[in-house]
């Protein structure tokens, strides 16, 4: 009897054993959470005082590294500190794995679309990108999912905010306006009648375009040269260039490739047309 009632106790102080580690676990998963979330804001916080523009793009990368570093370091605790109740989860958990997988068929394609941003970096923080019919500056990134702020069909920042799953990356390709770094390419149509003088049109679209682009035109030669010796690719000349393009019997465009820096390049294509048809009046007698 003794020996049943000493069994009998050691069953149950296992028991309590085992509700205490259960207990201390999730106190110790609870104190973590806060721990992180209080860290993100103090770090939060001492990285804003180093920037004195708020705007700073390099800001939002700070901020959004330190946020998705934290939370990495959070996940991997939590699956040290569980990981005795996820082994045993395990064998239940590979009787439903064929359903668990098709279940969770999205969840794992941006998983990969997120392995796939990660290690490809087909876009950072601040970059603006062209995506499934979308224009945007990418403003956060995150384990499901990434946003844009919207640009216009004219390159205008709106209010708009696209959110799309990784998965996404998988699917679609991404054009990166922002790759090439603070310079970047441009081009621009000027629509004409073919009775018009043609030549004398592109003479002076090459020569707005000049006049425009002259200030920063070495500095921007300067960069295409760093940035191809980085890359190993033969940028061109930060030239101005205007070519002919007949459209139809009555229509004929130019089209201008000129340099700009990638922050101003809606700027400069305004000044560029405002050049452009101040010496280049559309009136009857033309």
């Amino acid at each position: 009897m003794s020996e049943l009632f000493s069994l009998s106790d050691l069953s149950r102080l296992t028991a309590r054993l085992r509700t205490d580690s259960d207990l201390v676990q999730v106190l110790l998963s609870v104190f973590i959470i806060s721990f992180a979330v209080f860290l993100n804001h103090v770090i939060a916080r001492l990285i804003r005082r180093r920037f004195n523009n708020p705007r700073d793009p390099e800001l939002l990368v700070a901020l959004v590294g330190t946020r998705n570093t934290l939370v990495g370091i959070t996940a991997f605790t939590f699956i040290f500190i569980w990981l005795g109740e996820i082994r045993h989860a395990l064998f239940s958990l590979a009787a439903i794995a064929a359903a668990f997988l098709l279940i969770s068929k999205e969840f794992w394609m941006n998983f990969f679309g997120m392995l796939l941003r990660t290690v490809g970096q087909p876009f950072n923080i601040g970059d603006v990108i062209d995506i499934n019919g979308h224009t945007g500056r990418v403003v956060d990134m995150d384990s499901l999912t990434f946003k844009l702020l919207s640009y216009s069909s004219m390159g205008l920042m709106t209010s708009r905010v696209v959110e799309m799953p990784n998965a996404i990356l998988l699917t679609h390709p991404v054009v990166n306006h922002s790759m090439s770094g603070a310079f970047g390419f441009q081009f621009m149509r000027i629509c004409l009648k073919s009775s018009d003088p043609i030549a004398k049109a592109q003479l002076l679209l090459e020569e707005a375009a000049l006049q425009v682009c002259q200030p920063y035109t070495q500095e921007a030669q300067a960069w295409f040269e760093r940035k191809g010796n980085q890359m190993h690719v033969d940028f061109p000349n930060a030239s101005v260039r205007v070519l002919i393009e007949s459209i139809d019997h009555d229509q004929v465009d130019l089209v201008v490739r000129f340099p700009s820096p990638v922050s101003q390049k809606v700027q400069i294509q305004q000044e560029i047309i405002r050049a452009f048809y101040s010496a280049w009046p559309v009136t009857d007698a033309d």
